[in-house]
């Protein structure tokens, strides 16, 4: 017998130190920006206002920005640290967006627009430079098709408070307001410029110079100018705001931050509407079907963003401004869903249908006045009635018996919205069981698969209910018993020849069920007039009379067999 040990576990896997895991991710590139953006935020809140250099405060970033871009340059032209690398370049967008920042304050104070286009140009130039200095230096290849994108967005961080400033370019608060509400327009615009990039795919990105692939590279970079367009969007509401620049001296001597602004979350509906839009067409290019269905599934949430999230004067006075102007911050996100929806459909995207009808439908509870959540009660037909219309014009074409029940379904709602609003609100509820039971018939007896089984169960269910209320109650107009009778008859041999026609069981229970209502309206009928001469007594016992007799004989009949052993005939269908 062997004496050896048997093999051990597998030992435990050791974690990493963290002083190990400090030196690989290198985390004080950053750590030193944030600090070197805290500080210069903290002097400038600090400096009187009135004695502010404009050069000073845009110097100091710019020094720090050149030599963090130097230091990039090294460690990847002689150290080929592109971990640490990674973190640089990125870092140096975050500080063009502090410089572009820091800038806001700065032209409030200048005095002539000159000075101020001045003071824009240099930022712009000065990353221009960087980004080329970096770029050629280090031989990370960026292509045309990204590298405009990626200086519209520079431009556009620079250039915005320029023209935003009311000493600059004297203007009206509310026209700056709208000019607010227009950069994130402007940045969705900047982003729908990497369309072409997209369409490029993976292919357009390889030899870039760096062992970063597609998405990575130069994905990682956009990201980083979409955060800090979201910033920058907030930044710009906070200094040209109605509440005027953002830093304000308190009434305690110091200086503080007025946050009361017209920025809402409807201001990011425009920029997520881009980057949905790039995520449906990247993942169409490279195939990933995952990625196509997470940008269909997120679209919704940009009508939930557009809600008016804030109380304040300012917020509130600015939402009532775009109710009575362009409209409703809600109904714009909802037009723009339909579009990304109507996109996708054209762009053969599976269940992107789907996603275009129900958003569309939205507009019947959605309009340009929609202030909060809409009613469950929908406001408008014209949009269920389109919705409907297309349907069934998909459902006749692929002869499918769910597209025109749910066609169906949406044209009797548009018409029971119109009968609502119209002056014949009496008769909603009656149209729309009506309608409901012409539509089942129909559909039931033009398909044979289980929803058109279903479907005649229905119809002849709504046959006796539509018998009984034609007995009982006057519809549509004032009719007397006897041509209420009338058109039982016909709804009642109308449930014969479809049961007859089609070898259905259930429109021959409809049948029975309206037959024994005609019986009964008749009997009904005829026991009114006759007790009117003989008395109630007299016919009273003379109908249980006949009831009896009638049963007996059919005890009889079926005791010689003369009744059929099966009602049903055994090849009649549900």
């Amino acid at each position: 017998m062997s004496t050896e040990a048997s093999p051990s576990l597998a030992a435990p896997v050791k974690s990493t130190p963290w002083w190990l895991t400090l030196y690989n991710h290198n985390p004080f590139y950053v750590i030193s920006t944030v600090l070197m953006l805290i500080s210069v935020r903290a002097a400038y809140g600090e400096m009187p206002i009135g004695e502010i250099n404009c050069w000073v405060v845009m110097g100091v970033l710019a020094g720090y920005t050149t030599l963090l871009a130097l230091i990039g340059i090294c460690i990847i032209r002689f150290g080929k640290i592109w971990e640490d690398a990674r973190s640089i370049l990125l870092l140096l967008l975050l500080l063009f967006l502090g410089i572009s920042v820091s800038m806001d304050d700065l032209f409030v104070k200048l005095e002539t627009p000159a000075e101020g286009a001045l003071l824009a140009a240099t930022g712009v130039g000065f990353s221009f430079l960087i980004t080329e200095g970096v770029l050629f230096l280090t031989g990370i290849r960026l292509r045309i098709r990204y590298r405009i994108p990626y200086y519209l967005f520079l431009m556009l961080f620079f250039f915005t408070p320029w023209w935003m400033s009311p000493e600059l370019n004297p203007r009206s608060s509310a026209e700056t307001e709208w000019l607010l509400l227009l950069f994130p327009i402007a940045a969705a615009g900047n982003l729908l410029a990497l369309l072409p990039a997209v369409w490029g795919g993976p292919k357009y990105v390889r030899n870039n110079g760096t062992p970063w692939k597609w998405p990575l590279f130069p994905w990682s970079m956009f990201f980083m100018l979409i955060v800090a367009t979201m910033i920058r969007s907030y930044a710009l509401c906070l200094t040209f705001g109605p509440t005027g620049p953002i830093w304000h001296k308190l009434s305690s001597g110091g200086v503080g931050i007025v946050f009361s602004t017209i920025w809402g979350t409807w201001f990011l509906v425009p920029i997520l509407w881009a980057i949905l839009l790039l995520l449906l067409e990247g993942g169409i290019v490279a195939h990933c079907s995952k990625q196509r269905k997470w940008s269909l599934a997120l679209a919704p949430a940009l009508i939930f963003l557009a809600f008016p999230f804030g109380n304040s004067t300012v917020f509130t006075d600015f939402w009532d401004c775009m109710l009575t102007t362009v409209g409703s911050p809600i109904w714009i996100a909802t037009i723009l869903v339909i579009l990304f929806y109507g996109w996708a459909t054209l762009r053969h995207v599976s269940r992107a249908i789907y996603g275009f009808l129900g958003s569309f439908l939205l507009l019947a509870w959605i309009g340009p006045h929609t202030e909060q959540w809409p009613a469950l009660i929908p406001q408008q037909a014209w949009p269920i009635a389109l919705v409907g219309f297309g349907l069934l014009i998909k459902g006749l074409m692929e002869r499918s018996s769910l597209y025109q029940t749910a066609a169906s379904a949406l044209l009797i709602s548009s018409a029971a919205v119109l009968i609502q609003q119209s002056s014949y609100t009496q008769w909603t509820t009656e149209v729309t069981f009506v309608l409901t039971w012409l539509t089942a018939l129909i559909l039931g007896s033009c398909h044979r698969d289980d929803l058109g089984c279903f479907l005649r169960f229905v119809a002849s269910t709504q046959a006796i209910l539509v018998g009984y209320q034609i007995l009982t109650r006057t519809l549509p107009l004032e009719l007397n018993i006897g041509y209420r009778l009338l058109i039982l008859v016909a709804l009642t041999g109308l449930c014969l020849l479809l049961a007859i026609g089609l070898k259905n069981r259930w429109y021959l229970f409809a049948f029975t069920g309206n037959f024994l209502l005609l019986l009964y309206g008749a009997v009904l009928i005829g026991y009114q007039q006759a007790s009117s001469q003989f008395g109630a007594t007299a016919m009273l016992t003379f109908s249980w009379s006949l009831g009896m007799l009638l049963f007996a004989m059919l005890i009889s009949a079926h005791k010689a067999e003369w009744l059929p052993r099966r009602l049903i005939p055994k090849n009649w269908t549900a």
